[in-house]
């Protein structure tokens, strides 16, 4: 074999050899891209699906503590105001939470009688409406409030008549009669209020269900 063949031969097996480095270089950076190699992060699917959830019933005259958050009173609201209150304890059905503290609760101003003359005392009535559940659906609430002011009627109607009754005993002229009575009218009476951070138990009117996350069922069920 003479030295030009040898060199030929060389040559080839060089060009050999720099391409099988090509192709394994090749192959290392394809399998690189495949999906769960080094280097590459995998989409996962959302845990909390639909599956993941169950409905809790809340039965009917289940007991809700509330807060009123605003003052109320019988000068000032008018008849169908909305009163907001607030949810003092979280409410609980096997352990799953279907009412949040803090929950807001509407009452509805159903009756308003504002204080007056002779002595009348205000009133105000209110129903509650609906409590916000865990799940964001609203959950019905059967109550009924009625508070009525500090009133006087009867003994400044009482007075007025026995003033009356005296003045007529002691012979005094009749023109000074209607002034002293009509003087008592306008003795008012108190207005109804109520003060904020007033708390109140109410009822849940109805069964209702609430979508509840099964996964946090049972942690809480542990």
């Amino acid at each position: 074999m003479t030295s030009k063949t040898k060199s030929t031969l060389l040559v080839i097996c060089l060009i050999a050899l720099f391409n099988c480095m090509r192709i394994q270089s090749a192959a290392i950076s394809d399998s690189s891209e495949l999906p769960g190699s080094e280097g590459q992060r995998l989409e996962t699917a959302d845990p909390a699906t639909d599956s993941d959830a169950m409905d809790v019933n809340v039965p009917d005259r289940t007991q809700v503590e509330i807060e009123l958050l605003s003052p109320v009173s019988s000068q000032l609201a008018m008849r169908g105001d909305l009163i907001d209150f607030e949810v003092m304890r979280p409410v609980k059905v096997n352990g799953a939470t279907v009412i949040e503290k803090g929950a807001l609760a509407t009452a509805r101003v159903t009756e308003v009688k504002k204080a007056g003359h002779w002595g009348r005392g205000g009133k105000i009535a209110w129903e509650l409406q609906r409590v916000v559940a865990a799940d964001g659906s609203y959950i019905l609430l059967d109550s009924a409030r009625k508070v009525t002011g500090h009133g006087t009627e009867r003994l400044v109607i009482g007075n007025a008549v026995a003033t009356g009754i005296a003045f007529m005993s002691l012979g005094i002229p009749n023109p000074l009669l209607p002034v002293t009575v009509l003087r008592h009218g306008f003795t008012r009476g108190d207005p109804a209020t109520v003060s904020a951070g007033e708390r109140f138990w109410v009822f849940v009117r109805g069964d209702h269900l609430v979508r509840v996350e099964s996964r946090r069922l049972r942690i809480k069920g542990m």
